[in-house]
């Protein structure tokens, strides 16, 4: 007797920083040590000084964030990783009242048909406590180098070049899950390979080549300000105000639904 197939599970794909939590994790995370202490004085006034800059928009924003993560990375060599635990601890507590409602509430309303993954640039020991808080099934982040448990100032792995690599990997050591019915959100142009291979891509608080990108392929833009969720989509705009998020959300997968049905 031959057994009945599992049935196959869609996947629902997340960035978070920008996306889900309302920031950059590792530039909060950089900040807070700062404040605490915890780095080298010199270095400390270098990350405030990088962190200032990125504040008042000083200098290609890129180009801030690449100084901070540098000086970062120097200014950890040598501290252990129990040294770190309770201060990523105290900011994953923290984070919790900085998320943006609509990719929380998506990933609430898809938890139950959909497998959820996060990719992100940001740091693992961040990044998985807070996906772990929020109910992700899998999280691929960035992973400092490790030696005789201290960091030693290099970064030893990210999917941030390829997020949809990552996804294509943990695809095939789970068979069982399915692009068909997917969902994707994300907020800058290295989520857009992630977005591609999505059946559902969302563009959230895009970066400018972002939007582009979700222009010229008509995925809908949602904006979310103060109380207000803006979904942009076929030359509309409706606003819902944060008490709709869910009807926002039926919104935004029936109208890409509706969408692909025509095409």
């Amino acid at each position: 007797m031959t057994e009945t197939p599992a049935a196959e599970r869609p996947i629902a794909a997340f960035d978070i920083d920008g996306t889900i939590y309302r920031g950059n994790s590792l530039t909060r995370l950089a900040q807070r040590l700062c404040e605490r202490r915890f780095l080298p004085e010199g270095m400390a006034k270098l990350l405030f000084r990088f962190l200032f800059d990125r504040e008042c928009r000083e200098g290609a924003y890129r180009d801030n964030d690449r100084k901070i993560v540098n000086t970062l990375l120097m200014a950890l060599r040598g501290k252990t990783v129990e040294e770190l635990a309770p201060e990523v601890k105290l900011f994953i507590i923290e984070a919790q009242s900085h998320v943006h409602e609509f990719p929380l509430e998506l990933l609430h309303a898809l938890k139950p048909t959909h497998d959820s993954v996060a990719v992100t640039g940001g740091l693992r020991e961040t990044a998985h406590g807070l996906t772990s808080e929020w109910g992700f099934d899998v999280c691929f982040a960035s992973e400092l180098e490790v030696r005789n448990g201290a960091y030693t100032g290099a970064v030893a792995s990210t999917p941030v070049n390829d997020k949809s690599a990552a996804i294509r990997r943990w695809m095939s050591v789970n068979p069982g899950l399915t692009l068909k019915g997917s969902v994707g959100i994300g907020d800058t142009a290295s989520d857009i390979p992630m977005l591609e291979m999505i059946e559902t891509p969302i563009a959230f608080n895009p970066d400018s080549k972002l939007a582009e990108k979700a222009e010229m392929n008509r995925w809908p833009v949602v904006i979310e300000r103060k109380d207000n969720i803006y979904v942009v989509h076929a030359g509309k705009s409706l606003r819902f105000s944060a008490t709709e998020v869910r009807t926002a959300i039926s919104h935004v997968l029936h109208a890409l639904r509706s969408l692909r049905a025509l095409q």
